[in-house]
Order: C-alpha cells, then structure tokens, then sequence
C-alpha cells in the first residue's frame, strides 16, 4: 500500500539532535568494538533479534538505517510474522545487553522522531 503521511510530533527538532548525538556516540563506541575484534579477537560474531516493540514501517527504516551507521553492527532482517528485528553484531556474546540498547534508544530518542 501507499505512504502514509507522519503527522507533525511536538518535539521532533529536539529529538532529531538527540538522534545525531546518540548515532554519533554508538559510531564510535562500534568502531571501538570493532578494532578490538580485528586486532585482539575480542567479541563472539552472531545474531540477536530485537523485538520491533510497536516501531512503525517508517520507525524501522530509521532503525535500520541508523543502526547501520555503526561498523559492528548491520540490520540483517524484519521478521514481520515473529515481530523481531535481526541484527548481526561483532559481539552478541550478551544478547540482552544487545536488545537493552536498542530498547532504551527507541524510548529515548527514535520513538521520539517517528513511531
């Protein structure tokens, strides 16, 4: 189906520099991950999925996009049936800790752009 029109949220601009600020933060901390598995073997490669937790389709494009802003991280897949996002990291040694993460970004900044 069509593209729904995203009705204007109180907020937004603000929220958008938060996203900036945390894509930003997560970029390096991933480049960091990653150096320490190119170099010295740390981390155990792997998937985790993510619960989508209510994010809408354009929600999930940002999502994605933003998550793959990150070199430890690349969005593999939506699950649409299971309701899960695949994400395949560097280091999913401590999934919860992985889907934690994500969690709390959605809450405090990517809910905040787009649903």
């Amino acid at each position: 189906p069509g593209s729904k029109h995203v009705p204007p949220r109180p907020g937004r601009l603000p929220a958008c520099g938060r996203v900036v600020a945390m894509t930003a933060a997560e970029m390096v901390i991933g480049t960091w991950r990653t150096v320490k598995f190119c170099l010295w073997g740390h981390g155990r490669p792997g998937f985790v999925e993510i619960p989508r937790d209510g994010r809408s389709r354009h929600g999930v494009a940002l999502w994605g996009v933003l998550t793959g802003e990150s070199p430890d991280e690349i969005p593999v897949e939506i699950d649409e049936r299971r309701g899960v996002l695949i994400v395949h990291l560097v280091d999913a040694s401590d999934p919860e800790a992985v889907r934690e993460r994500h969690r709390r970004t959605y809450e405090r900044a990517h809910s905040k752009v787009l649903p």
